[in-house]
């Protein structure tokens, strides 16, 4: 049997398939390590690790090392059968998304600090179908979820409102795939906000794509659904 060191050989571009995932962050070094993995794995209805998807994996694990890319500064998302890895965000990109947190907190409560009737996280793991998404920003009507759910440590139940914030690494699966998936899975309205050229784009989901409402941008005092209830200083997002 060959060394697993053998696998890593070429660097030619991949998809590299959703089961890696586990894999790609396991550390596996051994041939002995692969079988109980193999092993481990099997009892998954949608993994099914085979000597192809090792080798991918293996070689998506080299390039990262010689990039100096570890587990830790990447985001693993599983989308349309495939594994997506996305840096971190930047600082800026950080930055706007909490500030967008903090001005929309008064949906998230009892309605005693604005009009409430929502549920609004950050970074929430979406499980839709086959999809394994994070968004950087998730919504829930209360009517559609009345309570967060404890019993598992990701959602099943599509968000009513999902927002990303957008980088030169993330805007084109944001803008592609992600998209569809969300569309896919009923999700009703959908913001894209760039902090680079300081946008607000408002999307909302018409039959099976999504519909630009309103690109609003740079300083503007905005109303954008389905928080129009309250007015959202966009200034406040791009301040550093």
């Amino acid at each position: 049997m060959r060394a697993f060191i053998e696998w890593v050989e070429d660097d030619e571009p991949m998809s590299v398939p959703s089961i890696v995932l586990q894999e790609l962050l396991s550390g596996v070094k051994s041939d002995a390590a692969f079988a109980l993995l193999d092993e481990a794995l099997s009892g998954f209805p949608l993994l099914l690790p085979t000597r192809e998807i090792h080798k991918d994996a293996a070689r998506l694990r080299s390039q990262c090392r010689a990039r100096g890319i570890t587990a830790g500064h990447l985001v693993a998302e599983v989308v349309r059968g495939s594994l997506s890895l996305m840096p971190r965000p930047t600082p800026l990109h950080a930055r706007a998304s909490s500030r967008l947190t903090m001005r929309l907190a008064g949906f998230d409560g009892d309605g005693d600090d604005g009009p409430g009737g929502w549920v609004i996280l950050d970074e929430p793991e979406l499980h839709l179908g086959a999809d394994i998404v994070v968004p950087e920003l998730g919504g829930w009507s209360r009517a559609r979820m009345p309570a967060i759910p404890t019993d598992l440590a990701y959602f099943v139940l599509a968000p009513d409102w999902v927002c990303e914030v957008l980088s030169p690494a993330t805007a084109r699966m944001d803008r592609g795939d992600k998209a569809e998936s969300y569309a896919a899975s009923g999700v009703t309205h959908f913001w894209l906000l760039d902090p680079e050229i300081q946008t607000l784009e408002v999307l909302r989901l018409d039959g099976d794509t999504y519909r630009v409402i309103k690109t609003f941008g740079g300083d503007a005092r905005v109303r954008a659904e389905p928080f129009d209830a309250i007015e959202l200083a966009l200034a406040s997002l791009w301040q550093r």
